[in-house]
Parts: structure tokens; C-alpha cells; sequence
């Protein structure tokens, strides 16, 4: 006669209930059933309940930035998204800890920091029902990319020697942003690369000193963040740099959140 112990309903409710979704893994889960392991992978195998990463509604960090970006080269992306806050957790299968993010909490990250995605390469339904705002939002990102070339497209003699009559002849950095389908980060990169002089709007450190935001503007910033248009976009539009948008964005998410505080 067999010593194995026979699953109950009661005990298959809680394998297929907690199945990817408990806190602490498998052998969290094997303790709560009072089984091995093992045993818990062979029921899970045998149920179809799949791998336990894909269980619930998770997705690790690797696959949801493929998912948004179209790319396998993720680390950039990662050091940049963690940076914004992703929510990231930790969470263990047998041995192992994986850089899991909660679908629901990655929605709520990305509509508060949609101006800084993109979301062009995005491909609809990969992460199930998708809020009204992603749909806009793919819809705009597809049309910003015909203002800039792709990230590795090499730099031409002839958009050399425009950068270097440019900067020479003491052009401002909206004035440059404006000349070049290329975002405001590649263009400062290749004045450095090209030892070429800072334009004249751009202090010691980096920083802009440009004129204060009238209300219309600020307006406008507001509309087209939410409608989800990039930086180098709205910059564009506004006749500011990259950099200064993106400090203004900043300035008033903390203002946001320091209200909502208080």
C-alpha cells in the first residue's frame, strides 16, 4: 500500500490559488500545504499550472521591458527606469530571486512618468487590457519617431560640419534641438565626442539659463505631458531645450506629490 498522501480539494484550491502569487516562493507555499517541494512541482506540472514566474499577474523585469521597448538589450533601460521608480520586487522560486514588477502597479508607474517612455515599439495587448491613455499614448510615440532618427544611426559628415558651423557660431541649444532629427541627449554627446564649443545658453555646470515659463506655456507643457508627447517633442514645440523641460516636468511632479502630502 502506497504512503503517499492524497491531495484534498481543500489543498488543490490553495496550489492553484497560491501558484506564482505567494509571498516567499515555493517552499513558502510547500509549508503552507505541508509537502515537500517536490511534491508541490510535480501537482503543479501535472494541474498545467505552468511556470511560476508566469503565474498571477507578474512579469519579470527582462520581459516587460523587451515588451515595451522592442528591444533585448535591457540594462540602459533598467538603470533609467529604476532611477524613475519602477516598482520592482523580489520574488523566489525554488532557489533563485527574480526582478519581478506587479502588472497593475507597472500601469500606475508608467502613466505618471508616460512623458519619459515610449511606447512606439510598444505592441498592443502583450501585457493584457491596456488603460485608454496607452493607446494615445502609442499612437503619439509613433508619430514622434518620425522627428528623430533611431538611437544608433551613425552621425554624417555632413550633419558634423552643420553641428560645428553651428556651435561655432554660438547657437543656441534650442536653435540646435531645432536643426537635427536627433534628441537633445545625442546632440550634446556628440559635442563632446566632437570637442566642439558649448553653445552659449549652457552655464558651468550644465545647467540652462533660459526665460521664466509664462502661464501659457506652463499650460501647454501640462496638455501635452498628459497627451504623452516626449520631451525632445514638447521641446520642440515650445522653443526650449530638452533639459529644461525635463527640470520643469520634474519641479512639478514634486510639487504634486508635496501637496498631495500635505
Amino acid at each position: 500500500m502506497s504512503g503517499r498522501r492524497r491531495w484534498t480539494p481543500e489543498e488543490l484550491a490553495v496550489l492553484q490559488d497560491g501558484w506564482g502569487t505567494l509571498k516567499g516562493g515555493m517552499p513558502a507555499l510547500a509549508r503552507r500545504l505541508g509537502r515537500s517541494v517536490y511534491a508541490v512541482k510535480i501537482k503543479a506540472t501535472k494541474l498545467k499550472l505552468g511556470p511560476w514566474l508566469e503565474g498571477g499577474d507578474w512579469i519579470s523585469v527582462n520581459q516587460l521591458i523587451r515588451a515595451v521597448t522592442g528591444c533585448r538589450s535591457y540594462t540602459y533601460t533598467l538603470m533609467r527606469w529604476t532611477r524613475m521608480g519602477l516598482p520592482v520586487s523580489l520574488r523566489r522560486t525554488e532557489k533563485c530571486r527574480w526582478r519581478m514588477v506587479r502588472i497593475e502597479d507597472f500601469w500606475l508607474w508608467a502613466e505618471a512618468h508616460r512623458s519619459e517612455l515610449n511606447f512606439s515599439r510598444f505592441e498592443e495587448g502583450l501585457l493584457g487590457i491596456e488603460p485608454e491613455w496607452a493607446r494615445k499614448k502609442r499612437r503619439v510615440d509613433q508619430r514622434n519617431r518620425t522627428l528623430s532618427c533611431p538611437h544608433n544611426v551613425r552621425w554624417s559628415a555632413q550633419e558634423d560640419a552643420l553641428l560645428r558651423l553651428m556651435c561655432e557660431n554660438g547657437t543656441t541649444w534650442a536653435e540646435l534641438d531645432g536643426s537635427f532629427r536627433r534628441t537633445s541627449g545625442a546632440i550634446r554627446l556628440r559635442i563632446h565626442d566632437l570637442k566642439l564649443p558649448r553653445p552659449k545658453d549652457m552655464g558651468r555646470r550644465g545647467l540652462n539659463r533660459e526665460k521664466p515659463w509664462s502661464a501659457e506655456e506652463l499650460e501647454t507643457l501640462s496638455c501635452l505631458t498628459d497627451e504623452g508627447y516626449s520631451i525632445d517633442w514638447i521641446a520642440r514645440k515650445l522653443g526650449r531645450t530638452s533639459q529644461s523641460v525635463r527640470g520643469k516636468c520634474e519641479t512639478l511632479r514634486y510639487r504634486e506629490r508635496m501637496s498631495e502630502d500635505g
